[in-house]
């Protein structure tokens, strides 16, 4: 339990934290140098991006896909039983599915249960890589990766070529060379979650080398994914993915969607605040005077403010929120425009800090300005 002087720390921290965030939000470019807008509220708010499991699934180095056996009925009604009752027999790297490090990785046997699903669920941007033969490391700096991202979603040639509704395996699938995968690592660290249209994240003659580089370095491989152009723009989405948690296993077969930023609440959340009281999420506060809310002017609301949530990356409050603030500052034009709506003036959070952000007094604001 952190103590009191802690408590003041963070707070005094974190509102500097968002005054410069805010006030070098205020004047950025709205567009930012993207190079698509967000996805429109025309858009379809949810995409299914799952490869769907049937016979005809393509399946590594196969030429007649996944095959009726990947399912088997060991009861059925037709036949005089109770109930239906399938069994599974593939691999786990069976369509969409997550890597695990202990894939290829030859310094960690970790396996699928210790990934976390923050890392896989939460903004993402959709990049298109058309008309290259690889994602080589030319090829990625030649796209409009921006830093600070966490999640990137490569849509290349293979989606075009539909290779993931064809029967037969392909070897000529574009996916990550090795000094692809080493200029991801080098010069977008912050990313996490790297996700592909193919079976393979790593090019067929770059298989063990590109993977190496990838999971060594942390990055959680989400492949196999189906991308339409149609339902799909390149930009900004929300990405939500939970790999089956087989404890152990070096992959995965997933559930994968993007859900439209633009379809997002135009308000903050309130499950993101914590709930100390019983029903509706409602919170039980102190008796006396509620504490007064800080409203910024209208030219400097429409900011979103990310900080990573995985607790591990908040261990003992200054030095941590201090990587994690020149990290975002370094981003924050990519950051600006991820929900940049006159109706939104979101400010995400972990958890953690959310209430102590909300709640803070203008005196608490001028102080924190003062410092900065």
């Amino acid at each position: 339990m952190a103590t009191t002087s802690s408590r003041a720390l963070l707070r005094a921290f974190a509102a500097f934290s968002l005054f410069v965030a805010t006030a070098a939000a205020a004047d950025a470019d709205p567009t930012c140098g993207a190079s698509s807008p967000p996805p429109s509220s025309s858009s379809p708010s949810l995409v299914d991006i799952t490869a769907p499991v049937d016979a005809s699934l393509v399946t590594w180095e196969k030429a007649d896909g996944l095959g009726a056996s990947h399912r088997v009925q060991s009861s059925s009604r037709a036949d005089g039983d109770d109930a239906n009752v399938s069994e599974l027999a593939f691999g786990a790297h069976t369509g969409t599915h997550v890597d695990a490090p202990r894939h290829f990785a030859r310094d960690s046997d970790a396996g699928i249960e210790t990934l976390y699903l923050s890392w896989m669920n939460g903004p993402a941007m959709v990049i298109d890589a058309f008309d290259v033969p690889a994602l080589t490391a030319e090829a990625l700096a030649s796209l409009d990766i921006p830093r600070g991202v966490e999640r990137v979603v490569f849509r290349t040639d293979n989606t075009r070529r539909r290779l993931m509704r064809l029967r037969a395996f392909q070897r000529d699938y574009v996916a990550f060379t090795e000094d692809g995968a080493r200029w991801m690592v080098d010069f977008r660290p912050d990313v996490k979650t790297i996700g592909v249209d193919y079976v393979s994240v790593a090019a067929y003659d770059h298989l063990v080398a590109a993977h190496r580089v990838l999971l060594e370095a942390g990055k959680v491989p989400l492949e196999g994914l189906v991308i339409p152009e149609e339902s799909v723009r390149s930009g900004w989405w929300r990405l939500h993915c939970a790999p089956l948690l087989l404890m152990g296993s070096d992959g995965a077969p997933a559930r994968a969607c993007v859900v439209n930023i633009a379809s997002l609440p135009p308000s903050l959340p309130h499950s993101l605040t914590r709930s100390r009281g019983r029903g509706h999420g409602r919170s039980r506060r102190p008796r006396g005077r509620r504490p007064r809310r800080h409203r910024l002017p209208a030219g400097r609301r429409r900011v979103v403010f990310i900080l990573p949530a995985e607790p591990e990356r908040f261990p003992a409050l200054l030095e941590p929120l201090v990587r994690v603030l020149h990290a975002l500052l370094d981003a924050l034009p990519a950051v600006h425009r991820l929900e940049r709506h006159p109706a939104r003036d979101l400010v995400v959070l972990p958890l953690r800090l959310v209430d102590d952000l909300v709640h803070l007094s203008p005196r608490d604001l001028q102080a924190a300005e003062r410092r900065a």
